[in-house]
């Protein structure tokens, strides 16, 4: 019968600190990234049991990324978070209104700051790009 490769204690070291289970919070997800940025810190140290932890440690990661909002910046405005995610979606005013229903013109008019969006338009604009509704309804900074 053939035996199970021995785990040398050091990933298991890694195991009791941050579980290699799916991450399924935001606590979850700032715990596992700050363990990775220490490991990948010390990448050509690694003994084989903490590459093959960072190697699982890092899939988690990626898996739980599709979950989360694109954008993390809480002191953003509307504006500046709008302007954020269409640079980079790469789409011109002209299809993103399109996409959500409106006019070029309404949304030239918010990024500088002449007006704001209604309901409709900030759940679209929300759905499309993963974020809070809220984060289009105001020109004011959220902590969302």
């Amino acid at each position: 019968m053939n035996r199970a490769p021995e785990i040398d204690k050091d990933y298991w070291e890694l195991v009791r600190r941050f579980p290699l289970v799916p991450i399924k919070n935001e606590h979850m997800y700032k715990r596992a990234s700050a363990l990775l940025d220490e490991l990948v810190d010390r990448l050509d140290e690694l003994t084989a049991g903490e590459q093959d932890y960072l190697s699982v440690l890092g899939s988690l990661i990626a898996e739980s990324e599709k979950d989360l909002p694109i954008w993390q910046d809480t002191n953003a405005t509307p504006r500046e978070l709008l302007a954020y995610l269409i640079q980079e979606s790469g789409l011109t005013l002209t299809e993103l209104a399109k996409l959500v229903g409106t006019y070029e013109s309404n949304l030239s008019a918010f990024l500088a700051g002449r007006r704001g969006f209604g309901k409709s338009v900030s759940l679209k604009l929300a759905e499309y790009f993963r974020v809070h509704p809220d984060a289009f309804m105001s020109s004011t900074k959220r902590a969302y």
